[in-house]
């Protein structure tokens, strides 16, 4: 058996439970409305596309990933190289999916921002993405 591909497949199954609760979530409304300094128009919008988003992310369907297949391959001392693939494959899927969500949350919000306010939302966006 390759110690390589055992200690994969492991840290693969320590992190794969994770695959949507680790995706980053944008911010409430309120945090954005307090630092974006929204009118009350741009926070009805807000408030919109915020529950777009949590609707977009509750739509995508993680029934096909089964990470109690990583823990079995642990189990039992095996990697079925198929399956494997196959489960990264849904994990990339999945992850893709709620990027696709995120981005265009952000770009959404992003449209209805002046020009301060949308330099303000990159900075949010990218502490986000780096913490």
């Amino acid at each position: 058996m390759k110690f390589p591909t055992i200690a994969l497949g492991l840290s693969t199954f320590i992190f794969s439970g994770m695959t949507l609760a680790a995706e980053p979530i944008p911010p409430q409304p309120e945090t954005f409305g307090s630092v974006l300094q929204l009118d009350k128009s741009q926070k009805n919008q807000l408030i919109q596309l915020h529950a777009s988003a949590q609707e977009c992310m509750n739509n995508i369907d993680a029934s096909q990933f089964h990470p109690q297949a990583f823990l079995n391959m642990v189990k039992e001392g095996k990697v079925d190289e198929q399956l494997f693939k196959q489960q990264m494959a849904v994990q990339s899927n999945l992850h893709e999916q709620a990027a696709r969500c995120r981005i265009t949350y952000y770009t959404n919000v992003s449209k209805m921002l002046t020009k301060e306010q949308k330099r303000k939302l990159v900075d949010m966006y990218q502490q986000q993405q780096s913490g």
